[in-house]
């Protein structure tokens, strides 16, 4: 990729700043936005930094493209950027300009001048596009879309030599073509054709033989129809293969059809596979008879104004020409015209129309200035003469063919009026104004009556209107085939009736749309073969769809793609009654329903095919992207209505494994399980975790398997502690499974096991194991992991504090203060809070109670900002409001307690819900609620036993039993301590035995 700036070859810069200047380029005059720029040049790997890093090469892209005052603008709109290029800025714009000027010349039947806008396109083709960044998906993707218009415009060109006898011209073009594409049988088709008609017939023959032989053994398939057609016509040497019984006038459409039994062959073009204009006319027929069924220009007739509405491929153009077949029959002169989607200048389709009218007509009849602005209309100058308003440009327009068409039946038929521009449209309401001032028959047709198509001109609804509200319009909405209608195109196509069965498979793939419906079925000859179209999609197809999706703003093809992937889920995942928003304000779903993509009454795609060549079109990141948002969606879709179906969310996770490995389709999972830990659904949130288990080793990095299934082991460890408690077997089990990835794979991530396993027995009292994985950590420590070290301190120092050694323990927790100060650790962080916080508690309990209120408050200060993690403020309000009970003062107490069950409560922290409840429990007691308060107590300390939870349980019997007491329960306050007293000696907790250590006991 280069840039030239004033005749200068600039250099675009490094490897990525090139990247986003081709993103941009791809979707030139399109927003495209900054998630998107991420997504897709660091495809899922972004630096720290990435917003930062992607400005500075934006502004540096500013910098090298505003050096000329005539370059393309790259501009800021929300929410990401926009280069304004026009199409003869770029290369590419040019290419794709040139050819659909030679395609357009060719079906109008000025093959010379195909010839050369086609020559012309290929010459700008100077290799693979994007080469230099093919390791990006959307530039192979835009590189493969770039080649299949190429390869269009090879066919194309032979087409135009083929009728300008030039067979000789396209030989060596078609047979490297054919050399790289083999399969692809509309090229070699041509190169056969070229082949016989300078004599080389056995060439002809021998390329037959190799693509039949190719065919077989790679696809186990038979060449197509038209190519075994041209074959056998060869063999006979078919008089309509010679270039010298070619006519010198233009063939109807109609001519194209084969005698049955013929070979496929036109005599003015090369074979193609079968156009669907050949296929029988279903479904429609009654549309004709009701336009062209009275003859225009009948006693007592008035003009009339049609609109034929109707979404993309529902046939308005195979309407227009069966009508125009008919009215031709009939002796009306039929003008024709069409709205290109882009680059057509103003007055287009009435340049045309007027351009055929002077051909055998002459508006000498009109007033001097109505026929001067004709003939400048119709010779391209469309603002001559300079002084003449708007609405006399058009009001002399509308004479003309008025005029036109009282001396002659006359009938104006035009195409894709949502395309028109602003002038063009003022004439077509102007003349369904006046439409009754002649025997004149307008057709009009239009993609999708709801004015949602993005490129539509912003004065079509006024033209909608205009025509809907005129009595002498009449609107035709055509709309999807009906069964019956598509079982007999099959049985047209096939020669025979088709079962039940295959119409219905292929109704219900195409949705009944009439294009994609004649496309599927171009080639087919058998019933076997109409099931073969089950399971194909033919390049007619792909290009139809791929035409409808490049006119849609990318949000709407994203909403496309993400039903295109959810399939029979969409339902599920995208409810119709939440809308999305679209980047432009447009409501994507509207746009895509008003396209006929999307079912109207949900989210389901229109046509299944259409989704079958979006998702085979899909790049496996972008793919791999997309079924991880589907899973995303599923997932909150889920638990906004409190019921999670699995098993989608596991095929989507399954397909982002296969495609982009675990890492990424893990994600989703602990999506899920987040939602329901959130929901206290603690059991769902351990079973998501072990499905995210189940995907490990589906890709082919097994140490980023082994990284991410360490994670998922601690997260299955810690969520199963809550579930079937900290010293089951499922804990055991996980905690084991990722010390031996580590040592296996030899993990960075050793010490975050060692870390979890220590905190697990500190937590279940078996304060002995903790000083044995303490020593552990110390040795990590040793190594430069001060994390490790801190966790050291902190685990050891707490078995030591419970154990009422409380100056080993302050000595402890000093020293892991110290390390995690070094560490760079600030006042919030959880590490450091944990440390305060039993630096706290110490201090209380070595009578020390003016420091300890003291820390206490600092700790809830510091983590009382913005930032700071939940379970470092559950902490803070812990101690503070533990302290507050022991110290009598209930107003603190209930304050910090109820604040930290909430704060647990909604972060999913269950082990700090139900630590907090214990001393909010007691508040709630000496505040006069007894019942809700020690219900709430018991509740906590019932679940920590479950979850094997005794660290601090005496302390908590001990609240218990002067709750239980304030509320008159003596006799179960006496029950609780003697519990208590049994727990600490088990536990050998003699901080809450020894009268020393402030907490006595009352007598029992």
């Amino acid at each position: 990729m280069s840039v030239m700036v004033d005749g200068e070859l600039v250099q675009p810069g490094p490897p990525r700043q090139r990247a986003v200047l081709a993103l941009l380029l791809v979707n030139a005059r399109q927003v495209v936005p900054v998630s998107t720029l991420i997504e897709s040049i660091w495809e899922g790997h972004p630096p720290e930094r990435v917003t930062a890093t992607l400005q500075s090469y934006v502004s540096r892209l500013r910098v090298l493209l505003t050096r000329s005052g005539s370059a393309p603008a790259l501009h800021w709109r929300a929410p990401g950027y926009l280069l304004a290029v026009r199409p003869d800025q770029a290369d590419v714009g040019r290419f794709e300009l040139a050819v659909a000027h030679g395609r357009e010349s060719l079906r109008c039947g000025r093959a010379a001048a195909a010839q050369r806008s086609l020559s012309l396109a290929l010459r700008l083709w100077s290799g693979q596009p994007y080469a230099e960044l093919a390791g990006y998906g959307f530039a192979k993707q835009e590189a493969t879309r770039l080649d299949q218009i190429r390869l269009a415009a090879v066919e194309g060109r032979a087409d135009a030599c083929f009728q300008l006898r030039q067979d000789d011209e396209v030989l060596e073009v078609l047979g490297r073509e054919v050399e790289q594409n083999p399969l692809r049988e509309s090229l070699v088709l041509r190169l056969m054709r070229a082949q016989y008609r300078v004599g080389r017939q056995a060439d002809a023959l021998q390329v037959y033989e190799q693509v039949r032989t190719r065919l077989a053994d790679e696809l186990g398939a038979d060449p197509g129809r038209d190519l075994q057609h041209l074959h056998r016509a060869i063999l006979r040497q078919d008089p309509s293969l010679d270039p010298a019984t070619r006519p010198g006038r233009a063939v109807s459409r109609r001519e194209f059809t084969p005698a049955p039994g013929g070979p496929l062959i036109s005599a003015t073009g090369p074979p193609a596979p079968q156009h669907p204009l050949r296929l029988p006319f279903v479904g429609r027929s009654h549309l004709i008879e009701q336009l062209a069924g009275r003859p225009i220009g009948a006693s007592g007739q008035r003009g009339r104004v049609v609109l034929v509405t109707g979404t993309a491929g529902t046939g308005k153009s195979r309407l227009l020409l069966e009508l125009a077949d008919r009215l031709t029959a009939d002796g009306t002169d039929v003008l024709w015209a069409f709205c290109p989607p882009e680059d057509a200048p103003p007055l287009w389709p009435w340049r045309q129309v007027l351009r055929r009218l002077l051909g055998g007509w002459s508006p000498a009849g009109l007033p001097a200035p109505a026929e001067r602005i004709v003939r400048a209309v119709a010779g391209g100058d469309e603002h001559a003469p300079a002084s003449a308003p708007a609405f006399d440009v058009a009001d002399a327009v509308c004479q003309a063919v008025l005029a036109a068409a009282v001396e002659r039946r006359r009938a104006v038929l035009v195409e894709d009026v949502q395309w028109a521009d602003a002038r063009s449209l003022a004439v077509l309401r102007l003349l369904t104004q006046q439409a009754h001032q002649a025997p004149l028959l307008l057709v009009a047709t239009a993609r999708g009556y709801e004015t949602t198509d993005p490129t539509a001109h912003p004065d079509m609804p006024r033209t909608l209107s205009a025509l809907d509200g005129s009595p002498a319009a009449t609107v035709i909405r055509l709309s999807e085939l009906h069964l019956q209608n598509t079982a007999a195109l099959v049985r047209a196509v096939i020669g025979e009736p088709a079962s039940a069965g295959i119409a219905a498979d292929l109704h219900e793939r195409t949705g009944g749309n009439p294009l994609l419906l004649t496309q599927l079925l171009a080639s087919l000859e058998s019933a076997r073969g109409a099931g073969a179209a089950l399971e194909r999609i033919p390049d007619a197809v792909r290009s139809t769809v791929r035409q409808w999706l490049a006119r849609l703003p990318r949000c709407v093809r994203d909403e496309l793609e993400m039903c295109a992937v959810l399939d029979r889920d969409a339902d599920r995942a995208l409810p119709p009654d939440v809308p999305l928003i679209g980047r432009d304000g447009r409501d994507p779903t509207r746009v895509a329903i008003g396209a006929g993509l999307l079912a109207p009454s949900g989210r389901r795609l229109a046509h299944p095919l259409v989704g079958e060549v979006i998702m085979s079109d899909l790049p496996r990141v972008r793919l791999s992207w997309v079924h991880a948002a589907a899973a995303k969606a599923l997932v909150a879709r889920g638990a906004d209505a409190q019921t999670t179906d699995a098993e989608p969310i596991l095929r989507h996770a399954g397909a982002v494994a296969g495609l982009a490995g675990a890492v990424r389709a893990v994600r989703p999972l602990l999506y899920a399980a987040h939602l329901a830990e959130r929901a206290r659904d603690t059991p769902q949130a351990l079973a998501w975790v072990r499905h995210a288990v189940s995907l490990i080793g589906r890709s082919h990095d097994r140490r980023a398997d082994a990284e991410i299934e360490v994670v998922l082991q601690l997260h299955r460890a810690r969520l199963g502690a809550a579930v079937h408690g900290f010293r089951s077997q499922d804990v055991d089990a996980a905690h084991a499974r990722a010390e031996e990835l580590c040592r296996r794979v030899r993990l960075p991530l050793r010490a975050t096991v060692l870390r979890a396993r220590c905190l697990t027995r500190l937590v279940t009292g078996q304060y002995e194991e903790v000083n044995v994985l303490a020593a552990e950590l110390d040795e990590v420590g040793v190594q430069g992991d001060r994390e490790a070290a801190v966790t050291a301190c902190l685990s050891r120092g707490a078995a030591r504090h419970e154990q009422g050694r409380l100056d080993e323990a302050l000595a402890e927790f000093d020293r892991g203060a110290a390390l995690a100060s070094a560490a760079g650790s600030r006042p919030g962080d959880p590490a450091a809070v944990a440390v305060g916080c039993y630096i706290t508690l110490t201090h209380w309990f070595q009578g020390a109670r003016e420091a300890a209120s003291a820390r206490s408050r600092a700790l809830l200060s510091a983590t009382a900002v913005v930032g700071v993690r939940p379970v470092a403020r559950v902490f803070a309000l812990y101690v503070d409001s533990v302290l507050a009970a022991l110290d009598g003062n209930v107003e603190q107490a209930s304050r910090s307690g109820q604040a930290g069950t909430v704060l647990a409560s909604r972060s999913g922290l269950s082990y700090w819900r139900d630590m907090t409840a214990v001393p909010y429990g007691w508040a709630l007691v000496h505040r006069g609620q007894a019942d809700a308060g020690l219900g709430l107590i018991r509740t906590a300390l019932a679940s920590a036993a479950r979850s094997e939870v005794w660290l601090r349980r005496a302390l908590h019997l001990r609240l218990l039993a002067d709750a239980e007491h304030r509320a008159g329960h003596n006799l179960d306050a006496c029950r609780t301590l003697r519990t208590m007293v049994v727990h600490a000696r088990c536990r050998r907790e003699e901080l809450y035995l020894r009268p020393g250590t402030q907490f006595t006991l009352p007598p029992l």
